[in-house]
């Protein structure tokens, strides 16, 4: 028997797939045109590759797609690989996020997750409940299990069961603490040079406690895993300094030394994550070091920029620029001044400020625009009265 993936979602993976391309096209129009605001060209240049990469993957995904079952095993084959478990390795199955199956090693081995939104899905749960048992609520109780018998957790069970309770106590404070960050950086971010050293170091602290635990506590976990977790007090912090970034600075000018930065500075958060975190990582290993990767190219981006701008101590390069008019966008409430030439820019450029600065101005007055050079030579500028 062989399913494919059903024909619904093939339509809307070709419908995602055409907006995707369509979002490129128009990130590319803007990443050429010489108005492109705040050294944005990157960033646009960024999403087109990311939306290009987003549409190869989904069309992979569908066309790949199968499970394939014979008289002795299962297999289910994806994007960039195939996996197969044996009939009579098959414990049973249990039902996890999305309604998905995942068939249970018998002897403890790797299980093998089913795939949704098959054709015939009905068909194919129905043949799974006929022939294995659902294990249900057996997989937290075996985790509880393994953490009580493994003696790297305590040298008695009532040590390792402490333990367990330490963890959770540590990661439920983590997520408190990530989430309580997100909301003073964005609704009071002051004072902003503390408030970075803090949203900076926090998944630091993260990566340390996930170390220290021996793998008791993991970088994600399924929601009714005995496991506790970290994963909010890795992400935020690093979403909080995006948003400062993305509202405090505006990049003059992102040159190849930048990217190049970032990357090295990517790669080698990413391996320390990894190796330290390396206990913590038992299942989709390929997936997780995916995501640390991602984490760790944001968390570099934001550490390069905020200490570029932050450290900067050259002798700006001055301007004084005309505003041509005014514009409060209706969706989001920003506000923003249409600038004349000036700098590189040649066809002038229009710029998001602050409310204060907004009420401040009115049409056909002038601007300062001062360009600093930045501390790893990427120049980037502020607008004052």
């Amino acid at each position: 028997m062989v399913y494919r993936v059903g024909k619904g979602l093939k339509i809307l993976a070709f419908v995602f797939s055409c907006l995707a391309l369509a979002l490129v096209l128009d990130f590319v129009s803007m990443a050429r045109q010489s108005t492109a605001t705040s050294g944005q060209v990157g960033l646009y240049w960024f999403l087109a590759v990311f939306f290009i990469v987003f549409s190869l993957l989904l069309v992979l995904s569908i066309v790949r797609a199968r499970v394939t079952i014979d008289d002795h095993s299962i297999l289910v084959r994806g994007i960039f690989r195939t996996r197969s478990i044996g009939l009579r390795d098959i414990e049973g199955y249990r039902i996890i996020v999305g309604n998905r199956l995942l068939l249970v090693h018998k002897t403890g081995g790797r299980s093998l997750q089913m795939p949704s939104n098959l054709e015939r899905q009905r068909e194919l749960v129905q043949w799974v409940r006929a022939r294995f048992d659902n294990l249900g609520g057996m997989e937290p109780w075996r985790e509880r299990k393994a953490i009580l018998a493994n003696e790297a957790f305590g040298d008695t069970e009532d040590a390792r069961w402490m333990s367990l309770k330490r963890a959770k106590s540590i990661a439920s404070a983590g997520t408190v603490n990530a989430i309580a960050l997100l909301l003073w950086e964005m609704v009071y971010p002051e004072p902003r040079e503390w408030l970075m050293i803090v949203l900076l170091a926090a998944p630091w602290v993260a990566v340390y406690a996930i170390w220290y635990s021996k793998g008791l506590i993991r970088l994600a976990s399924r929601k009714d895993s005995v496991y506790p977790s970290l994963i909010l007090l890795l992400v935020l912090p690093v979403v909080g300094v995006l948003v400062a970034i993305l509202r405090d600075y505006m990049v003059y000018q992102f040159a190849a030394r930048g990217w190049v930065l970032v990357g090295t500075g990517g790669l080698i958060t990413a391996a320390i994550c990894i190796i330290a975190c390396r206990k913590a990582i038992e299942k989709e290993k390929v997936l997780s070091f995916i995501c640390i990767l991602a984490i760790s190219c944001a968390y570099s981006f934001g550490l390069i920029f905020i200490t570029n701008c932050y450290y900067d101590r050259s002798v700006p390069a001055h301007w004084r620029v005309r505003v041509l008019s005014k514009r409060v966008s209706t969706d989001s409430k920003l506000h923003y001044l249409e600038l004349s030439a000036w700098g590189r820019f040649g066809e002038g450029n229009s710029e998001e400020v602050s409310e204060v600065l907004y009420n401040g101005i009115n049409t056909g007055d002038s601007v300062n625009i001062d360009v600093g050079q930045g501390k790893w030579k990427i120049p980037w500028y502020w607008i004052r009265k």
